[in-house]
């Protein structure tokens, strides 16, 4: 806990989710020295039973701690930046990475309002991450958790430098035994809640979540399931319904399996292939965030994270003429690469930046 002592009071506001990382993250703080105020961000518009459940519980955690507790609308830029983002993207045969978007664009950017308006110094999250300034970068950095299990710096790979200078993570060099067992040893009953799933706002099956929209209704057609010779297989239910390497729920039949292969928008076909024809040996990466860099001058080496649970695949980063994109080049394919999702390099354990998957 020394290592989050501070040599006088700071005010320092933390998003509380309802689970034990944040929880955690609130006591130990507070433990510390911090004078902390819990912030609860309310992202749906329409009531939803399980994220009700996490503000009453997030609520019951700032109690059991004694610190001030927020809740803090945010359902119409959720919407806005979020959740349209989302359906926009699977509609377009893309596959997105919600989570990943927002962490800057809300809840980072809605805890830093809160900071200001309650003039506090910090923000804080349950994040498994290292944050800190780096004299060798000149930049505020990220750093992977030291638990490779839990390590989350994937996901905050689009957070600005303004951002990670105002954010402190206590959780960072901790494993989740070590987070339960404070967690424990401070009554949080938040320990014994279920893991949390990957995207907060879809219980259960994302197609099902996408079709109670009408404009998913609305716009989604069927379509041809074609080889990548262009023969026919059978008609699929609607781009959104599938992703790059999907093999189970396809509906058609094969000597051996077959695998999403590439998305067509513009011809609304589902193109599959053998599992040899889902690898690609380079893509390019767009809308790019640099952390540990100003940008990319130059080529250079890196370890290229291409979805949340893969394993970074060594590759050469090669600098568009415009400066702005990245063709990334890999020195053994990789298999699926998924136009949509968010692709982050890394220098060791050091996040360099992120981008969006533009195309294989």
């Amino acid at each position: 806990m020394r290592a989050f002592g501070v040599p006088k009071i700071l005010k320092i506001v933390v998003g509380l989710s309802g689970g034990v990382d944040s929880a955690t993250t609130a006591v130990l703080l507070r433990n510390a020295g911090w004078d902390v105020t819990g912030v609860h961000l309310r992202l749906l518009k329409e009531p939803d039973p399980h994220l009700q459940k996490n503000e009453i519980d997030a609520r019951a955690i700032a109690e059991h701690l004694g610190i001030p507790f927020i809740t803090r609308d945010v359902s119409g830029q959720f919407e806005n930046y979020v959740l349209n983002y989302f359906i926009r993207e699977y509609l377009s045969g893309r596959t997105p990475n919600p989570c990943i978007f927002c962490n800057p664009l809300i809840k980072f950017r809605s805890l830093l309002d809160v900071a200001c308006e309650a003039g506090a110094d910090k923000i804080a999250t349950g994040h498994y991450v290292r944050v800190k300034y780096d004299h060798h970068f000149r930049r505020h950095i990220i750093r992977r958790g030291t638990d490779p299990k839990r390590d989350q710096s994937y996901f905050l790979a689009l957070l600005t430098q303004e951002a990670l200078a105002h954010f402190v993570a206590p959780l960072g060099e901790m494993s989740k035994d070590d987070v339960k067992r404070i967690a424990r040893r401070f009554g949080l009953k938040a320990v014994e809640r279920p893991t949390s799933q990957e995207i907060c706002f879809v219980t259960g099956n994302y197609r099902e979540f996408l079709k109670k929209f009408h404009e998913v209704r609305e716009r989604l057609q069927p379509g041809d399931i074609t080889d990548t010779r262009g023969k026919l297989l059978g008609r699929h239910k609607g781009l959104a319904y599938y992703t790059i390497g999907q093999r189970e729920g396809l509906g058609i039949s094969a000597p051996h399996p077959l695998y999403v292969v590439r998305l067509e928008n513009k011809t609304n076909r589902v193109i599959v292939g053998e599992k040899s024809e889902t690898f690609s040996s380079s893509m390019s990466v767009c809308k790019i965030n640099w952390i540990a860099l100003k940008g990319l001058r130059r080529e250079r080496r890196a370890g290229v994270q291409i979805r949340y649970r893969h394993n970074p695949a060594q590759a050469r980063l090669i600098p568009s003429v415009n400066g702005e994109d990245v063709l990334v080049e890999f020195d053994a394919p990789q298999a699926s690469i998924t136009p949509g999702q968010v692709a982050v390099f890394y220098q060791n354990d050091v996040v360099l930046g992120g981008g969006i998957i533009a195309k294989p």
